[in-house]
């Protein structure tokens, strides 16, 4: 899911220099600790499983109907 994480990715160089001590990739942190422990959050991607951009069109994605767009992003849930 996460192709940035692909060694020949552009954005790979940026991942692997994140210093956990930064008060931006801290608060990052924070955040998406709040996200998991807090239930009165609401999802906004409507309880997706899987993304991709619009502008692309995977395999797994041909058949399955979309739960919504946010952005640049389609959401699914796929079980």
């Amino acid at each position: 899911q996460f192709s940035c994480w692909n060694a020949a990715d552009p954005n790979y160089a940026h991942l692997l220099r994140v210093d956990v001590h930064d008060a931006i990739f801290r608060q990052a942190l924070a955040i998406a600790t709040r996200v998991m422990n807090d239930p009165s959050l609401s999802d906004p991607t409507k309880g997706a499983t899987h993304y991709h951009r619009f502008d692309i069109q995977p395999k797994w994605a041909k058949d399955a109907t979309p739960l919504i767009r946010i952005g640049a992003h389609v959401f699914y849930r796929i079980v």
